[in-house]
């Protein structure tokens, strides 16, 4: 099996949101994506303020959403921030690494989990944990802070922890980039999270280039580019 086509399940960062103009980037990583990796195609299923959870206080949830895509030969999901979502105070509840109700986010996660195992038998599939962000402090001035607890008393690493922990069980793999990404002072955010969250067209290339690496690294048997 070769890699030629991938759908990726996200939110706005996928979509490629620019920050403060609601417009979409010109440059977005799963643009870089298929140009890098020489793919036939790469489907975009982004959809700004997406949630990996369905319920209360969810939006166009990813544990639905998946259903509805195209077949390829990799799928890559890449959520949670939004879930976590420490800025609108409506949080969706972490649950535990057993919960399978879909309101949850461990059990929003076992459902695309098992859902993408069931639809995709043959695929790659892969998870990323969410992106740094930047918190406003009390200038009212961005800054990089980690162990930020929302209004349910969870962390975006928790996020993290709960997509790597229910990965594992269903053996699927997970691209870490909370803790790849990069970012890991303030100034980084300034520079490439502009509103604390949504990536600039630079950091989509960094993105694309630290997703490539983890692919190529991971996957280079499957890639056409290596064949040719």
């Amino acid at each position: 099996m070769k890699i030629e086509k991938v759908n990726i399940l996200g939110d706005s960062i996928t979509w490629g949101y620019e920050a403060f103009t609601e417009k979409r980037l010109k440059i977005r990583y799963p643009d870089l994506l298929k140009e890098e990796l020489q793919l036939q195609q790469v489907n975009q299923y982004g959809i700004s303020g997406s949630t990996l959870a369905s319920g209360k206080n969810a939006f166009e949830p990813m544990c639905l959403r998946y259903k509805n895509m195209e077949e390829a030969d990799m799928v890559i999901v890449f959520g949670g921030t939004n879930d976590y979502d420490p800025v609108s105070e409506k949080p969706i509840c972490l649950g535990n690494k057993h919960e399978k109700n879909t309101e949850t986010i461990y059990g929003a996660i076992h459902e695309i989990c098992r859902g993408l195992k069931e639809k995709y038998p043959t695929a790659i599939l892969v998870f990323m944990t969410p992106l740094k962000r930047g918190y406003e402090n009390e200038n009212a001035k961005l800054e990089l802070k980690t162990k930020v607890k929302n209004d349910l008393g969870y962390t975006l690493e928790d996020v993290g922890k709960a997509i790597k922990e229910v990965c594992q069980m269903y053996e699927i793999d997970v691209f870490d980039l909370y803790e790849e990404c990069g970012i890991e002072k303030t100034e980084d955010v300034l520079k490439y999270l502009p509103d604390g969250l949504h990536p600039t067209e630079e950091y989509h290339e960094i993105l694309a280039k630290k997703l490539v690496n983890f692919i190529e690294v991971k996957y280079v048997n499957y890639l056409q580019k290596w064949k040719t």
